[in-house]
């Protein structure tokens, strides 16, 4: 299985990548949805990150990624 690296981010008013995340993994499941812990985190911390407002781009790849539903 191979290590995938990835970044999450969202888009400012300027439509620029703001990172907020960076990490690598072998599992695509642990990326696109992030855990209730470290979803807190980041809403706390970057209050602007909304449902249509977060992604991750894993090698080269941006997708839209989700916060925990738990929150």
């Amino acid at each position: 299985m191979e290590n995938h690296d990835y970044v999450y981010f969202y888009l400012d008013e300027s439509k620029r990548r703001i990172p907020v995340l960076t990490g690598s993994g072998r599992g695509f499941e642990h990326v696109f949805w992030v855990d209730k812990a470290a979803s807190k985190k980041l809403i706390k911390e970057f209050p602007c990150i909304v449902p249509n407002n977060f992604f991750v781009l894993i090698d080269k790849h941006v997708f839209k990624a989700h916060l925990s539903e738990e929150i």
